[in-house]
């Protein structure tokens, strides 16, 4: 995707040995990042029933990607971008 060179860390399920929307693999990465408080930790996933509602299980804001014009919109406290760019306007 392009997107290796924005971040410290990638977290791939298949390394950890569980996968989304299991909490140990948010709590891994919110270890690698330096935090031990979710609500300061943001996911950004393209899939709702994994990416989404395991972050919010985690506590962390979610993010959900969904760049179809028609795509899902969802209410507080998810947001949904269409858009990687429009990421800056939540950070």
């Amino acid at each position: 995707s392009g997107l290796s060179k924005y971040f410290r860390h990638v977290v791939v399920s298949e390394e950890i040995g569980v996968h989304k929307p299991d909490l140990k693999i948010f709590r891994h990465a919110m270890l690698l990042a330096g935090s031990n408080r979710a609500e300061n930790c943001m996911m950004v996933g393209d899939t709702f029933q994994t990416d989404v509602f395991g972050a919010l299980n985690a506590g962390m804001t979610a993010v959900h990607f969904s760049p179809k014009e028609n795509g899902e919109k969802h209410a507080p406290p998810v947001i949904t971008i269409r858009k990687l760019s429009e990421l800056s306007n939540f950070l």
